[in-house]
């Protein structure tokens, strides 16, 4: 699983990443606020500018995006780890850990912290403005609830950009499948 040597100078670093429940409600709690927002604006869109979009399109709308959003948001994860690392498709791995209700792609192999931040935040860079952008040309309920998951959708990652921004570049990161906590392998 690692790419180090037994002879390699580095020391492991636990990063735990705590305080995920917390942050989940809260961001469950401003979704459903700025879902509530977006689809008022939305709606007085729909009759200022006479958009009328049928109510089952909304309705399939609302059932397909969100799932369409996630799984996205985890392809955008492997596709920029193919394209930057140069890895394989047999490095990772898709998973969903019910117990903190968040879906995943768990590299199997250790990366640069530089490629890791890059990989973290390829989803809310191509995400959200694709998602502005629809919901600018199609607004209501079904676009409201896309913006906001490409919204908050990426606050884990971020989170755990966060947690790492005191190492260096040259540092690794191997993740875990729990995603619980990272190990953070920094030369010596």
């Amino acid at each position: 699983m690692s790419e180090y040597k037994t002879g390699d100078n580095f020391r492991i670093e636990e990063i735990r990443i705590d305080r995920m429940m917390m942050i989940s409600i809260a961001v469950f709690f401003i979704s459903v606020a700025l879902f509530i927002l977006l689809t008022y604006l939305g709606l007085k869109i729909h009759v200022t500018y006479n958009i009328l979009i049928r109510p089952e399109y909304e309705i399939i709308g609302l059932v397909i995006l969100p799932l369409l959003n996630i799984i996205l948001h985890e392809l955008i994860h492997a596709l920029t780890y193919l394209i930057v690392s140069k890895g394989a498709i047999k490095d990772f791995e898709f998973g969903f850990v019910f117990k903190k209700m968040i879906a995943y792609c768990y590299l199997k192999k250790d990366i640069s912290i530089r490629d890791y931040r890059l990989i973290a935040l390829m989803p809310l860079l191509i995400l959200l403005p694709a998602a502005v952008v629809i919901y600018m040309i199609i607004p209501g309920p079904a676009s409201s609830l896309f913006l906001v998951i490409s919204l908050t959708g990426p606050v884990f990652d971020i989170y755990y950009i966060f947690k790492l921004r005191r190492f260096s570049s040259g540092c690794k990161i191997r993740e875990t499948r729990e995603q619980d906590h990272l190990f953070v392998l920094v030369p010596e």
